[in-house]
This record gives structure tokens, C-alpha cells and sequence, in this order.
């Protein structure tokens, strides 16, 4: 779970948002039963759909390149260090106060845990945690 702000949405239903906070900024396909409400600060939890494969959309990152959710040319990015990785593919994956899992498929480099990774997902999914 993190803090987003929800800076833009696109429609009522099931829209489109743009958010940012420490953790980032992109665009989400917004997933929770009340509507986003602009200028907001919302806790959420971060959901990645696809299945990632190592070496195309799933690879270790430089050391030097900056942690976080970010929207490419070539769609949204997110960078993070590796705190987990089990034998069924799962990875878990730390962007400033973030846990994100997703599935992987193929052959992982050695020594995962504690380096940075590149995810480009097709998609990312916000889920609003109310307490």
C-alpha cells in the first residue's frame, strides 16, 4: 500500500487516472467502487496484470537508474529492488513504501534478491484501500 495523488481522470467509469507521490507517477486504470476524486491523496494498492518475462519485459536494472513508477514513449516503466523471489515465478518488488507481485516466466538472472529490476508492464491497475 501507498499514497497517490490523483492528478487527472479521464471518465467516470472505471476511468483512467494519472497519479503521483513518492513512488512515482503514471497512469493506472482506476479499479475501485467509488470514483477518483481529483487533487486527492488516496491510499493504494499498485496491481500489474501481465505475466512477465525475463529479458523482455522483466530484466535487472542499472544501479544508477531512479526507482519509481514512470510513463516512457514506450509506455509506463517501473523500477525497484527485488525483496523476494520464489521458486513459482512470484516477484515482490519494493518502490519506495510500495510492494508490488507479479508473475514471471523463464529463466531469472542468479542473486536476485536486493537488486533493482525493470518492469514494463502494459498496464497498471489502482486499487483505493479504505480504512
Amino acid at each position: 500500500m501507498t499514497r497517490v495523488r490523483i492528478d487527472s481522470a479521464a471518465s467516470d467509469t472505471f476511468p483512467i487516472v494519472r497519479f503521483s507521490g513518492d513512488s512515482g507517477e503514471g497512469e493506472a486504470l482506476w479499479r475501485s467502487d467509488s470514483a477518483p476524486i481529483l487533487g486527492t491523496d488516496v491510499d493504494v494498492e499498485f496491481e500489474l496484470p501481465d505475466e512477465f518475462l525475463w529479458e523482455r519485459n522483466v530484466g535487472l536494472a542499472d544501479e544508477d537508474t531512479p526507482t519509481g513508477f514512470r510513463l516512457t514513449s514506450g509506455g509506463p516503466e517501473l523500477v525497484g529492488y527485488i525483496v523476494d523471489f520464489d521458486a513459482d515465478g512470484s516477484l515482490a518488488v519494493r518502490v519506495s513504501d510500495a510492494l508490488v507481485v507479479v508473475t514471471t516466466v523463464g529463466d531469472p538472472p542468479l542473486a536476485l534478491i536486493g537488486h533493482k529490476v525493470i518492469l514494463r508492464p502494459r498496464s497498471i491497475e489502482l486499487y483505493q484501500i479504505e480504512f
